[in-house]
């Protein structure tokens, strides 16, 4: 097998890189955390609340108004509450970009699948990676992550940047088989 295949990976390739790597984490117990930081979140909001309510109550009698004031409260918790995660999302996609605009360069790769190993050249240099030195393939609508031992590396892969696609997708089937390499087909993956 002797496969090569060229592409340019910009800013957006490593931000789905990143943000797969972080929503698919298994060091992590992702909806117990969500759930926890929610709650975690919203608490101060509504000590807050209870707070103004309080007040108004002891400062003006008037029920109704503040009653009023209270049920617009809680409401603005409750939305708070149901949004936290865009704003959540939001400002990881930020802080991943601010990352990757310091950090990452725009390359332009070329990649080579042999029987031992996979080549990279690019700008920066030449790589040669075993593939018994691949842990985990991860595959999504629109790329392949090749993960190996380092920690939250891999050779990144967009679907709609390479021409051959159907032999780099046969190159990978056979690496994954050949060196039981776990094979994650997540084609549904949205951040």
């Amino acid at each position: 097998m002797n496969i090569t295949t060229k592409y340019n990976i910009d800013e957006n390739d490593y931000l789905a890189f990143y943000l797969f790597y972080h929503s698919t984490n298994k060091n992590k117990k992702k909806s117990q955390k969500s759930f926890i930081k929610k709650v975690l979140s919203s608490i101060p909001y509504l000590i807050f609340v209870f707070y103004i309510g309080y007040y108004l109550y002891s400062v003006d009698k008037t029920l109704a108004q503040n009653i009023g004031y209270f049920v617009l409260g809680l409401l603005g918790v409750i939305v708070l509450f149901f949004i936290i995660d865009k704003i959540m999302k939001k400002a990881t996609k930020k802080h991943f970009l601010k990352h990757i605009r310091k950090v990452q360069k725009p390359s332009f790769d070329e990649v080579t699948f042999t029987d031992n190993t996979i080549d990279i050249k690019n700008e920066t240099g030449k790589w040669s990676i075993n593939l018994s030195q691949f842990v985990e393939i991860n595959e999504t609508e629109k790329y392949y992550f090749l993960h190996f031992t380092t920690l939250g590396q891999a050779i990144i892969i967009p679907k709609e940047k390479i021409d051959n696609l159907s032999e780099i997708e046969q190159a990978i089937k056979d690496i994954s088989q050949k060196y039981n390499i776990k094979h994650n087909v997540n084609l549904n993956w949205k951040y």
